[in-house]
């Protein structure tokens, strides 16, 4: 794509939602020491090199690309990803009748991961966690989607015999609202120095959910400074089922007005930053700059004057 942007005389706007290699280091699908890892990070640099305007999705990311990547700050924007606001409702309706359909008590405390079960995700560390859970037979672990590590986790299920774990795969998209809604408390398990390179996409439906979350990633990552800084949940240490299933019995012990009130703090923050309505403004602020330096470059390759900007 760069490179056919470069050919036509097109302006490329970028938007970053991974670190890469970083991503695939903290996944241990390759390290900094191997020739992948060092042409992967040539090549990303190279590529945002070539773009006229950036998008990163976190004050982290722009200080990454500023520092390590080399990369001016000007033609850095921090723009988060956005969800439908609209899209996911804040209620109790379809609690009842998904909890039954899925044999789950109404006095139950539902815990719910919903999203990739894939290699950055660690659902299946969850299982671990509620295999030290079940002597709390309330509590309950709802595990809805898939991926590479499905199998891995019925595996686990199975072997450990949990019976406090339910698997819902394949999760379809108009269940996404009664899913979300039945939870209690929502699970956002990360691997190693995941949370570093990434802010899990399913983290904007979780917030809108009005759900508050059990995020295990680094105190230093995004991810946790805005749970913590909005109080929209609690933040563990990743890679740690013994905090996890402490955090989740800690959320299971807290009046239902606490919970209220946290999720009610994570779907206002999401409602202010993470919309449409709120980011797509300064997205298209950011594509109309890169289209302006472009006239403003064609302008002075002809020797005509150009107006100078006041921003």
């Amino acid at each position: 794509m760069a490179i056919i942007a470069k050919l036509r005389g097109i302006p490329l706007v970028l938007s970053i939602q991974d670190a890469y290699p970083e991503s695939l280091e903290s996944q241990e699908r390759t390290s900094t020491r191997h020739l992948l890892y060092k042409l992967l990070k040539r090549m990303d640099a190279a590529i945002c090199r070539s773009a006229a305007q950036t998008i990163m999705i976190s004050e982290r990311f722009r200080r990454l690309y500023a520092e390590d990547r080399g990369i001016e700050a000007e033609r850095l924007h921090v723009i988060p990803t956005w969800g439908k606001e609209d899209s996911i409702a804040a209620g109790t309706s379809g609690t009842q009748v998904f909890r039954h359909r899925l044999g789950i008590a109404n006095d139950a405390f539902v815990a719910v991961y919903a999203g990739n079960v894939g290699m950055a995700s660690n659902a299946e560390m969850l299982v671990d966690v509620f295999d030290r859970l079940k002597n709390h037979r309330k509590l309950f672990l709802v595990i809805a989607g898939d991926g590479s590590r499905l199998p891995t986790c019925r595996e686990e299920i199975e072997r450990k015999q949990v019976s406090n774990v339910i698997i819902h795969s394949p999760w379809k998209a108009e269940e996404t609202v009664s899913l979300l809604q039945m939870a209690d408390i929502l699970l956002l398990p990360t691997r190693r120095s995941q949370s570093l390179s990434s802010i899990p996409s399913k983290l904007i439906s979780y917030f809108l959910s009005g759900r508050p979350v059990i995020a295990a990633v680094l105190p230093e990552s995004d991810t946790a400074m805005t749970i913590l800084e909005n109080g929209a949940g609690w933040v563990v240490d990743p890679d740690s089922p013994d905090m996890i299933a402490r955090a989740i019995v800690t959320a299971s012990e807290q009046p239902r007005e606490i919970l209220s009130n946290l999720g009610a703090a994570g779907r206002e923050y999401a409602r202010r930053n993470l919309t449409r309505e709120s980011t797509l403004p300064r997205v298209i602020n950011v594509i109309s700059r890169a289209a302006n330096s472009q006239r403003e470059d064609e302008k002075r390759s002809r020797g005509e004057s150009v107006s100078v900007s006041q921003e």
